[in-house]
């Protein structure tokens, strides 16, 4: 190397060194075209990395793939990157030939591809890219890198379609039904999931990510003692298998065992993956305990990472909580917003602390923001939705939903929410009827559904109907709404008996619930002026 060229070659560092790395980069690549050195090229490559610019990526891979053509990282990057353009064509030529330089089998190759498509890759290009892939790869590796892809995309029958085939041809069954299961939670086919699992899981004890997804099957279910002892077992089987630890944790923290959720959690805190998530439910925990400065340590704990801002948003809360609206909204001001998703995050909770404040008018105008906000996604709509159905906001809250329904029309949550909301307003019970038939059709397993069609049949007078869905909810979940519900609809049709029997089956549910003792006063009421030859209606 000349003394010329390793001078500029220190320049390019000084400059890296002050962070100006647009600048080295400029510096380096004509270097890197005159010389073709493969060293030299993948630093060029490094520094594009770091000014964040696609098109400096693009050059840098282009450059280091044509000096060093049997490397696979530029290649990769490459593919990716023409994924990310939407040239699906290009990409999966770009990985044919990535494929071919790796050391890597092809089935290893799909696999990670599926991994990195998931994270990186706009919604369309993604599933335009895993129909590619079975398209132009005949094989069951092929199917489960599309499968894999589509559950990323929230396309759960069509990734389970995808996962069927590759069984079909012989695929890897610990790599095939760990996501099986996870396409038919996200189709709300639990039972079904359960049913179809069950053989697999029971000559395979061993086999601890299908038994760990399983075991989320059953949460689902509401057979939470089963996945609880399912997941334990999993961590006999193997200690350090810390999403299993973490699941058991969460499931744990959601049945109200708050220190046998804790135990778990804070084994987590030593894993840098795990870590956030721990600390961030571990001052969850603590502040539903009324610990509330154990809670702020733990929150602070959280380092950067999607639990971060919530963190954060979560010690404001608790401001509200002990200081009141203003100190609460001086540390709200103090966050920032890192991207459009945080920057509703960010107003959304503004929001909700207007609206508990009582200060409606205000809340509604951080609303209209968030309505007309490009960062407002799915989860974030479906929560300003309940901010504005408690202020009874209703054209606001059918604008939030049908926005998510504009862009997820199979969305289940979605669509029972508009369907219950028109039945509790009594109108549009015609379009009412169709969404939530679409849901349960959607989430047959879904207790709440079901709830809301029983509401709805209650709406419209078939009482019998409506006893039989909300009998069916009760029995796949105990909720206090849906007892109510039901409670309700058999007073309507005079079955007395039946109130009490439910009111003696259910004693301990209804100690607990404020609102179950209000609405029993009230049908003791009903029930003491019924005469006892009224006729019971049907």
């Amino acid at each position: 190397m000349s003394p010329q060229l390793m001078y500029q070659i220190l320049l390019v560092e000084l400059l890296a060194q002050r962070g100006d790395y647009q600048a080295a980069f400029k510096r380096l690549q004509p270097l890197v075209e005159k010389h073709r050195d493969p060293a030299l090229a993948q630093r060029l490559f490094q520094l594009s990395m770091q000014t964040y610019q696609l098109a400096a990526i693009e050059t840098a891979a282009r450059l280091w793939h044509a000096v060093a053509p049997d490397n696979p990282t530029p290649l990769r990057a490459l593919w990716l990157l023409k994924l990310r353009q939407g040239d699906v064509d290009a990409a999966l030529a770009l990985f044919d030939r990535y494929q071919q330089v790796t050391p890597e089998p092809l089935t290893q190759d799909l696999q990670r591809a599926a991994e990195r498509v998931v994270g990186a890759i706009e919604r369309k290009y993604a599933i335009a890219f895993a129909q590619a892939l079975r398209q132009h790869y005949d094989t069951w590796a092929a199917d489960l890198a599309s499968g894999i892809i589509l559950l990323g995309q929230e396309k759960p029958a069509d990734a389970l379609t995808a996962l069927e085939a590759a069984l079909q041809k012989g695929g890897d069954a610990r790599l095939i039904y760990p996501q099986m299961a996870r396409a038919y939670l996200g189709m709300g086919q639990v039972q079904t999931g359960l049913k179809r699992l069950k053989d697999y899981v029971m000559r395979h004890p061993d086999h601890w990510q299908v038994q760990a997804e399983y075991a989320r099957l059953q949460v689902e279910a509401g057979d939470f003692a089963a996945a609880e002892q399912r997941f334990k077992q999993v961590l006999k089987i193997r200690p350090d298998a810390d999403v299993a630890r973490l699941a058991l944790g969460l499931l744990q923290f959601e049945q109200g065992k708050l220190e046998a959720a804790a135990a778990q959690l804070v084994q987590l805190l030593r894993n840098p993956v795990t870590q956030s998530v721990a600390a961030y439910y571990l001052g969850r925990i603590h502040e539903q305990l009324n610990r509330l400065d154990q809670a702020v340590h733990y929150y602070a704990q959280v380092r950067p990472s999607q639990y971060r801002l919530p963190a954060q948003l979560r010690i404001v809360d608790i401001v509200y909580r002990l200081k009141g609206l203003d100190a609460a909204l001086a540390r709200l001001a103090r966050l920032s917003a890192q991207n459009d998703r945080q920057q509703v995050q960010l107003l959304l909770t503004r929001a909700s602390l207007y609206a508990r404040a009582g200060q409606r008018a205000l809340a509604l105008k951080v609303a209209d923001k968030i309505l007309a906000h490009k960062g407002a996604d799915r989860d974030l709509l479906m929560q300003l939705a309940s901010v504005l159905y408690e202020l009874k906001a209703d054209a606001r809250y059918e604008r939030a939903l049908r926005r998510v329904l504009a862009r997820f029309p199979e969305d289940a949550d979605a669509l029972n929410a508009l369907g219950y909301f028109y039945v509790e307003r009594n109108r549009n019970l015609d379009e009412a009827e169709k969404l939530l038939f679409k849901a349960i059709e959607l989430k047959p397993d879904a207790f709440y559904i079901e709830d809301s069609i029983g509401w709805y049949f209650w709406r419209k007078g078939a009482l019998q109907k409506a006893a039989q869905w909300l009998r069916r909810a009760l029995s796949r979940q105990v909720d206090a709404e849906v007892l109510a519900h039901l409670l309700q609809v058999e007073a309507a049709r005079g079955r007395w008996d039946e109130v009490s029997a439910l009111r003696e089956q259910y004693r301990t549910l209804f100690e607990q619930d404020d609102m179950l003792k209000a609405l029993w006063r009230r049908i003791e009421r009903e029930m003491s002026q019924a005469a006892p030859s009224a006729p019971v209606a049907k």
